[in-house]
């Protein structure tokens, strides 16, 4: 990426130096691995790990003799260790194994990167929503009235099916696939993968054939284009609104800023333009990642170049669109006065056009007998210099309606009087977010999340064995909902609180004799609020306990109950949401957050 459009975070993300060090990781889990096979002692395993070194002159000497990446980081670390053990480095390997799997890894961080972005885009267009709700605005395309915040909502809404398919993308290509040379683990134990993808924190991959199918990249970088040509619709949206003869908003100016070298009163929407300027990147990125497709037969290289220029490229674009976006909202003047004025400019041929549906809607007489009407008087509007609504009201056509319909006729907020209820439906699962001082995790992170401990609890059980499944208290109750719909094996589910007697645990305890258990629950601190129900199902003799936490929160008290599947990490302060905090009326939050100061 060119200096004027890096992002240090995603360089940082893309460089040698972090993907070297997810290859040394994808190793590393190698070895580890092995050594639970037996192949050698836990002494091998951890002298041959603590021995590895990365020399990026080292690897860029070797690659430049083997003219091959993975094989020059192989040799190199092959060179830390004299042990014959060394032979178990990227054992049944292939180098797209390690490859792809690291670009997972990469990927995964640079869309959290895309995400925050994201997000304070979103919660600008909200707050530009609600701010101007109830603004009239005249509507070129249709020439009727609209809201100003109307726009923005629509964008909001627009905006949130993208993410939502973002959220699906994101399991298709934060995947780990360790399928050997032409992805049949001919050399490998297929288990590894699912093993690597639990330690990484990846999705697995179903199936490849040595590569992770450039389909799936072609999909996700499709998404990111869609993104951008949204935010590029908007951008034309504000950019004719910005136009002299309309003038209803214009970008934020600084003091210093300069508009034009020839014409210093010039304050075009530069932001604006170049917005429009960086989407058609997008597009071409999306264009050059479909053309990586298709791959000759089991594997080639031709889509290694474009991948090494399109995952940091084309993530910095997007990322830096998103960023001059939400500046650009959250300093734009909006000239209310203007807006106005366009309005009573405008205002004959609004009535006109409202006129002529409440006529044909409320009289008895034909579209076309009320178009004639609604021309004579336009005509003797002109011709008088007389507004329409004065030349509607001396006209025998008010005696055809109510007058509370002919005051509606002219009452141009009555055009919105819907705004509540369509505002309702497009915003009713992010409301509430204004009562948090911080908002911790986006209701897209917490169903990503649940998602890939799905994913995690599909391969921990098998399709045709029953799992006794125990929800923890009423804050679990959301994560449950949201999580069993996409278990794939058999269940019972029964329910359980901190408070339970052993009288209640007794009878749901009973019939898990030699029976696998899980508990899940949305919040785990030290594990006191499953200790007890933990330690009593044990007396049972299941053949199998283990726990699964939603929200995992970092507490200075020693964790009393293993933790074998978690989803996101939470500080040690309040929080609320996604069930938590029911008390103070914000468990219903499809957000989770630190709550501003409650009164009790």
């Amino acid at each position: 990426m060119i200096r004027r459009y890096r992002i240090k975070k995603l360089e940082d993300i893309f460089s040698d130096d972090n993907k070297f060090g997810k290859w040394l990781d994808i190793e590393s889990l190698l070895l580890k691995y092995l050594w639970k096979k037996g192949k050698f002692s836990q002494e091998v395993r951890d002298s041959l790990i603590s021995s590895f070194y990365i020399s990026k002159n080292r690897i860029s000497e070797e690659e430049r003799r083997t003219k091959h990446d993975v094989s020059a980081f192989i040799n190199t670390l092959c060179e830390c260790s004299p042990l014959p053990e060394r032979k178990w480095i990227h054992y049944g390997l292939t180098s797209s194994d390690v490859v792809d799997t690291a670009n997972s890894l990469m990927l995964r961080e640079a869309n959290e990167c895309l995400l925050d972005h994201i997000y304070s885009f979103r919660d600008a267009l909200q707050t530009l929503a609600f701010k101007y709700k109830s603004t009239l605005q005249y509507d070129r395309k249709e020439k009727y009235i609209t809201s100003f915040g109307y726009k923005f909502a629509l964008f909001f809404n627009s905006l949130n099916e993208l993410l939502s398919d973002f959220k699906n993308i994101r399991s298709q290509i934060e995947c780990a696939s360790f399928s050997g040379s032409v992805g049949t683990y001919a050399h490998i134990d297929m288990d590894f993968q699912e093993f690597a993808a639990r330690e990484l924190n990846l999705f697995s991959a179903t199936s490849s054939n040595q590569v992770i199918s450039r389909t799936r990249y072609y999909s996700y970088f499709s998404l990111l284009s869609s993104i951008g040509l949204l935010i590029e619709e908007l951008a034309m949206e504000l950019r004719h609104l910005s136009r002299t003869e309309i003038a209803e908003i214009s970008e934020g100016f600084e003091e210093l800023q300069i508009g034009s070298s020839s014409m210093p009163h010039k304050k075009n929407p530069i932001t604006l333009e170049n917005i429009c300027g960086l989407v058609r990147l997008l597009k071409g990125y999306s264009y050059s990642s479909s053309l990586n497709s298709a791959i000759w037969l089991e594997r080639d290289i031709s889509h290694s170049s474009v991948d090494r220029v399109l995952f940091l490229d084309a993530t910095t674009v997007l990322c830096q669109i998103a960023m001059r976006m939400t500046k650009v909202l959250e300093n734009m003047s909006v000239n209310e006065v203007q807006i106005n004025s366009n309005i009573r400019k405008n205002k004959d041929d609004l009535y006109k056009r409202i006129a002529f549906k409440t006529l044909c809607e409320k009289s008895e007489y034909h579209p076309d007998q009320v178009k004639h009407w609604i021309e004579e008087l336009s005509e003797l509007s002109q011709k008088y210099h007389s507004s329409f609504e004065n030349m509607f009201r001396k006209s025998n056509m008010p005696n055809l309606l109510k007058e509370e319909e002919v005051e509606n006729i002219f009452d141009l907020s009555y055009r919105i009087s819907h705004l509540d209820e369509m505002y309702s439906k497009i915003f009713r699962t992010h409301m509430g977010k204004e009562r948090l001082s911080e908002v911790l995790y986006e209701k897209e992170d917490i169903e990503f999340a649940i998602s890939k401990i799905a994913n995690f609890l599909n391969v921990e059980y098998r399709e045709d064995e029953e799992v006794e499944l125990f929800g923890c208290g009423e804050e679990s109750i959301m994560f449950l909902s949201k999580l069993t719909p996409h278990l794939h094996f058999k269940f019972n589910l029964q329910w359980i609180t901190e408070n339970s007697e052993k009288g209640d645990l007794k009878e749901v305890f009973k019939d898990t004799g030699d029976k696998k258990c899980l508990f899940l629950t949305a919040l785990i601190e030290t594990g006191s609020n499953i200790r007890g129900p933990y330690q009593f199902l044990k007396r049972y003799r299941p053949r199998d306990v283990k726990i699964c936490t939603l929200f995992f929160k970092h507490s200075p008290k020693a964790r009393e109950v293993p933790i074998d599947f978690f989803g996101l990490f939470l500080p040690s302060k309040e929080f609320v949401g996604f069930g938590v905090g029911w008390e103070h009326g914000l468990g219903n939050l499809s957000c989770v957050g630190i709550p501003k100061i409650i009164k009790i």
